[in-house]
């Protein structure tokens, strides 16, 4: 009797461990977790080398993916800010949205010219 109820008790053991591991990871990111995770990706965006005054990046986190979403005066930064964003740790997958365009830096319309 003691040899089949110890095999079996490490057995049903070790599967109540697994199963509260299974159900931890589930459950996501901490909100510490989170707020570090914010921290960071703004940090990354902010390096980024080509960005300027005349880029407006934005994010947004739910768990392990990441949405980028603005305007930006490049078409390089686009791709360097989505290239950054993917290598911080906690960051499953980046979604740049389509509104990541870039802005016009001059005017659309011609000042009147005088007649002399």
């Amino acid at each position: 009797m003691k040899k089949i109820f110890a095999p079996c008790l490490s057995g049903l053991l070790a599967l109540a461990i697994a199963a509260s591991l299974g159900a931890q990871e589930r459950r996501g990111p901490s909100e510490r977790g989170q707020q570090r995770l914010q921290k960071e990706i703004r940090h990354e965006l902010v390096m980024l080398p080509l960005y300027d005054v005349f880029d407006n990046l934005a994010y947004k986190v739910e768990g392990g993916t990441v949405t980028l979403f603005g305007q930006v005066s490049r078409p390089t930064l686009k791709t360097d800010a989505e290239r950054a964003v993917k290598g911080i740790e906690g960051v499953d997958r980046v979604e740049n949205v389509e509104r990541m365009t870039m802005p016009s830096r001059w005017p659309t319309s011609t000042p009147a010219s005088s007649a002399t």
